[in-house]
């Protein structure tokens, strides 16, 4: 006997092709076949303001501290999972950027006190995007005062006899000591091993000396302070 053939409906044809072809497709490639990954977006893997990494927290926008008139270099690191070519657009930025691979350096300038949000945004070849968003808070740099103590702060040296003087430079951390008399016969030996002190020797009579300190750093500044020494 011939099998009878029960032609399908016309209207179920195209679903089932679709799922036969999909059953196909799952079958290829080996092993199950190939699959795209999970993440299609670009990965950020750093991002830096001046050397120091910025943590970005939940939907805050973290605060950048940069010094008007300076230059504030912010890097931003990144990598595609499928390991497409990457466009990183920068906005908010006043200055030049340079990109090399998954690197790219923003160098930011800026010119008057204020805060400014900058983004960095990075997209691969399918449009897909991820972004970076800091907010740059300039502010004019503050010249510490510099100041100079001396110690003791006052003295009594007898006839002949010697003591150690030691100044102390306040808001620095890069001073140089200059010790000199001002008025008298004493006379005064800045120390080789600790700059910051000297040895005074009175003279063979009484009389009132007068000792200067005179302090300078690498940022400029410059102070001084005296000493009088009542020699008796």
């Amino acid at each position: 006997m011939q099998p009878t053939h029960f032609p399908l409906p016309r209207r179920f044809l195209g679903p089932l092709c679709a799922v036969l072809a999909a059953a196909a497709l799952a079958g290829c490639g080996g092993g199950g076949g190939a699959s795209l990954p999970a993440t299609t977006a670009p990965v950020i893997d750093a991002f830096t303001a001046n050397g120091v990494a910025v943590v970005f927290t939940g939907t805050s926008i973290p605060i950048v501290a940069a010094p008007t008139g300076s230059a504030t270099a912010l890097v931003c690191t990144a990598h595609d999972p499928n390991h497409s070519p990457l466009a990183f657009t920068w906005s908010g930025v006043n200055g030049a950027v340079t990109t090399s691979g998954g690197v790219s350096t923003a160098t930011d300038t800026p010119a008057t006190d204020g805060d400014t949000l900058v983004t960095c945004m990075v997209t691969n070849v399918r449009g897909d995007t991820v972004a970076r968003i800091v907010t740059v808070r300039a502010r004019a740099a503050v010249a510490v005062p510099l100041s100079v103590l001396f110690s003791p702060t006052s003295a009594t040296v007898a006839l002949g006899k010697t003591d150690l003087l030691t100044a102390l430079a306040v808001g620095t951390t890069s001073p140089t000591y200059h010790f000199s008399m001002v008025s008298g016969k004493g006379t005064v030996l800045q120390s080789a091993t600790n700059p910051a002190q000297a040895t005074f020797t009175a003279p063979a009579a009484a009389e009132s000396d007068t000792v200067l300190c005179y302090v300078t750093d690498t940022q400029g500044r410059n102070n001084t302070a005296t000493l009088v020494i009542a020699v008796q």
